[in-house]
């Protein structure tokens, strides 16, 4: 479950086959300890502390972490900038990398 809700539902089948495998090579209660770190960390109150220039990537169909969080983001920012990439979900570097790269790249070369 957590392969397929970790890409968009338009992911080769083959990627998803090969994030299932590489989630199944840990074990469950390192996943299970990651979950509850995610959903225990809490810093909205602080976001707009951050005053460093900010890329902010996210897939268009991220259910993990859904765009609205990156819009958050976003907003919360002052110096941040904001790509959601189509057709992509959780793992938006895998789905879509020569996208990915291409913000990462313009972005680093804009610092």
């Amino acid at each position: 479950m957590i392969a397929t809700w970790s890409v968009s539902a338009s992911a080769d089948p083959i990627l998803i086959d090969r994030v299932a495998r590489d989630l199944m090579r840990v074990k469950p209660e390192v996943t299970l300890g990651d979950f509850m770190a995610c959903d225990k960390f809490d810093r909205m109150d602080r976001i707009g502390d951050i005053t460093v220039r900010t890329l902010i990537i996210c897939g268009e169909h991220d259910r993990m972490t859904p765009k609205k969080y990156s819009e958050y983001l976003h907003e919360k920012i002052k110096d941040s900038e904001l790509t959601i990439i189509p057709e992509a979900g959780h793992g938006v570097m895998l789905e879509r990398p020569r996208e990915f790269n291409r913000v990462l790249e313009k972005f680093v070369g804009s610092l």
